[in-house]
């Protein structure tokens, strides 16, 4: 009688042994598969090529440029660029106030033929492009209106409206591209220490 109750209990034992480690192998798998699809989706973001030039003339950065200096309009800049890029499509124009060199404009565009993205700063007593970069483009760029010369005509008047009628405020930054439906140009300046915001309709 004993040997007979002992030959089920020792065939239970070994099956245990035998079938216990499917369940940590499995958990092991699955995580396995989860840190793959992971670095599938990390390693899928598109990498765009890029390229950085910044300007030869070094001592132009040297000079912090304020907005009483600023010698050349919307319309100057807007002409800079597509000369030294004639197939540039110029969607964003805008004057940013730089910590470093103060004030400089800032123009993003792409160029179809070549599938590229451009950005520029251009330096607004010289007209000279003191920073250059280039990416390939993404959807969102494609997707962008041109900022045509008609549209920024009243670029200036408008910026120049804004301090007269807020004759105590200092200029921040300003930029003029297509948003929310419209071109517009938004102006930023700084009043008793507070940003204040102006929003402007550029359609002719």
């Amino acid at each position: 009688m004993k040997k007979i109750y002992f030959l089920p209990v020792a065939f239970l034992f070994l099956t245990a042994c035998q079938t216990m480690p499917l369940k940590p192998e499995s958990t092991t798998l699955s995580s396995e598969v989860s840190t793959a699809t992971s670095t599938k989706v990390e390693s899928s973001e598109p990498r765009p090529s890029s390229t950085v030039n910044i300007s030869e003339n070094e001592e132009i950065l040297s000079e912090k440029i304020t907005v009483s200096e600023i010698t050349l309009t919307p319309i100057d800049v807007y002409e800079i660029a597509l000369e030294s890029y004639p197939e540039l499509h110029i969607y964003s124009l805008g004057l940013d106030n730089n910590r470093i060199y103060g004030f400089v404009y800032e123009i993003e565009g792409v160029n179809e033929a070549t599938e590229q993205k451009i950005e520029l700063d251009i330096h607004p007593v010289s007209g000279k492009i003191v920073h250059k970069e280039e990416e390939t483009w993404h959807i969102k760029d494609q997707m962008k209106k041109e900022l045509t010369r008609e549209r920024i005509t009243n670029i200036q008047s408008l910026v120049d409206q804004t301090l007269a009628q807020n004759p105590n405020a200092t200029l921040d930054e300003w930029v003029a591209e297509y948003d929310d439906g419209r071109f517009e140009l938004e102006v930023e300046i700084y009043s008793k220490n507070q940003k204040h915001e102006f929003t402007y309709d550029l359609a002719n």
